[in-house]
């Protein structure tokens, strides 16, 4: 038998639901594409305009915002990068936020749920709670990150640097801080300067061995009085990296100076290289494997055996990072990497750091820098200090986009170059400096009127291996033999001048 047919009371209130779901429905899509514009819509002209306006706005401004992003990248950049800017944006999504699910519950007001029926009532009702929980979650993340840029920003570039570029360059301190246990405070046993073309980008990587004794310290510091001949002790103990805590211990000489062992090294260094410094940044080691993880870790081609143990570690217990292409180091593997000195030395050691660094470069990514953005930015304010000015963040950026396309020159400050560390000869480590740049100018000069260099592939690759220290057995003896092999021919690399491109050491690109 046939279905009974509906009473028209039954169909025109079938319809009637469908309109009013229909109608629901709309205004809430509405309000979620166009704020105010269900208001409108509906009757409450004064809420919609008022919504409609601000919501124009917004957009009239991120167009502004754009169109001078790509007039002066770098002074806005800038202007962002202020502690206060990432403040404004953070509580201006949080209102924009609160506003827009305030504008949710009206439409769905507005659609007079109360007339619909049961069923769609409650889809109504639930994707209009749906919605506004979408749109709460994302405006409090979206202050989350920009609260913590700011905090970034106001916490880490404080300023103070010298933006002076002098000879065409910018030349920026990094030192690596060590204040574990046992450490008489905190020293810098990493130390390079960086020096980059502020055209090109290309960068020269200038690193000193922390044994260097006898610095000159330059007139003007007030320890140059208690070492007029240089950091020189009767023992051989003042080496240049102890020169941030000889500093720091005797504060009474450095009357409102807040870091005098800073204040110190970088002007030591800047008399043992002849380079302008223009600012420093200082990481704590300890911190390092916190960012490196935030990083999503790093990618290195490591030549040979690296043991990580340390003096006491017997030779058939010893722990290595094996050889490999390709192969990713989280951040605890990173540290023991460029800390270790078993079987090795301070200069094998620099090659590492150096290593890295140019890895942290080249594999930094738009992608990884925002899927992990909180924990860089902990990971920066925990370990980072730095004395750039946010005013010059877009610069920075700006150049090392470019470096990321050139190979990293790099010159080390110790053996062979600088045979004798007891008693060097500083004349000859600024000539050494001199031709470092020189060299890397040129490269720069030939490349002029040519076509940009064909960017890199991508750091990370299709294949890789994951890096897991392997203990040692019966094959200790060759693998020490193995290291220490390597270690030599690389050293004679270096003594050749055949190491101006670090990706032939260590296969970062």
């Amino acid at each position: 038998m046939a279905a009974p047919t509906p009473p028209p009371a039954d169909i025109a209130q079938v319809r009637g639901d469908r309109i009013s779901l229909r109608r629901a429905l709309t205004l809430l899509g509405m309000t979620l594409l166009v704020p105010g514009s269900a208001q409108v819509a509906a009757g409450n002209s004064g809420l919609g305009r008022f919504a409609m306006r601000v919501w124009l706005g917004v957009i009239a401004l991120v167009l502004v915002v754009a169109a001078v992003f790509l007039i002066n990248r770098n002074w806005a950049i800038g202007l962002y990068a202020n502690a206060v800017t990432p403040w404004i944006v953070a509580l201006a999504f949080l209102m924009l936020g609160i506003g827009w699910i305030a504008l949710l519950v009206d439409a769905w007001r507005l659609g007079q749920p109360r007339a619909l029926a049961t069923g769609h009532r409650v889809f109504v009702s639930g994707l209009a709670l749906l919605l506004a929980v979408v749109m709460g979650f994302t405006s409090w993340q979206a202050f989350g990150i920009f609260r913590s840029q700011a905090d970034l920003f106001g916490h880490v570039f404080a300023g103070g640097g010298n933006t002076t570029v002098t000879g065409g360059r910018i030349n920026i301190l990094l030192l690596g801080g060590d204040a574990g246990a046992g450490r008489d405070g905190l020293r810098p046993d990493s130390m390079t300067v960086a020096s980059v073309d502020a055209t090109t980008g290309r960068t020269v990587l200038v690193s000193l061995e922390r044994n260097l004794q006898g610095a000159p310290i330059p007139e003007g510091n007030p320890l140059r009085a208690k070492y007029p001949n240089g950091f020189r002790c009767a023992e051989q103990a003042c080496m240049l990296n102890g020169l941030y805590t000889e500093a720091n211990d005797n504060k009474k000489l450095f009357p409102g100076d807040p870091n005098p062992g800073l204040t110190t090294t970088r002007a030591v260094i800047q008399n043992i290289t002849g380079l302008q410094i223009n600012y420093y940044a200082l990481v704590d080691m300890e911190g390092f494997r916190e960012l490196i993880d935030a990083l999503g870790g790093i990618y290195l081609d490591i030549p040979y055996n690296v043991p990580l143990g340390d003096e006491n570690t017997p030779l058939s217990k010893m722990p290595y990072l094996d050889a490999g292409q390709h192969v990713h180091l989280d951040g605890d593997l990173t540290l023991r990497f460029v800390r270790t000195r078993v079987q090795s030395t301070d200069y094998s050691r620099m090659i590492r750091q150096k290593c890295v660094m140019s890895a942290m470069l080249k594999q930094l990514s738009p992608t990884n820098v925002l899927s992990k953005f909180q924990e860089i930015v902990q990971a920066g304010k925990d370990i980072v200090e730095t004395d750039v000015p946010s005013s010059q963040i877009g610069t920075l950026i700006d150049l090392a986009s470019k470096a990321k396309n050139l190979p990293i020159a790099s010159t080390a400050i110790s053996p062979p170059l600088v045979p004798d560390t007891v008693n060097p000869d500083w004349a000859k480590i600024k000539v050494i400096v001199a031709d470092s740049i020189t060299a890397s100018q040129k490269l720069d000069q030939a490349d002029a009127g040519s076509a940009a260099a064909t960017p890199t592939t991508s750091a990370t690759p299709s294949k890789a291996s994951t890096a897991k220290p392997s203990t040692a057995k019966a094959s200790a003896s060759a693998s020490t033999k193995t290291t220490k092999a390597t270690a030599t021919a690389t050293s004679s690399a270096y003594q050749a001048g055949q190491t101006d491109n670090l990706d032939q050491v260590c296969g970062v690109s």
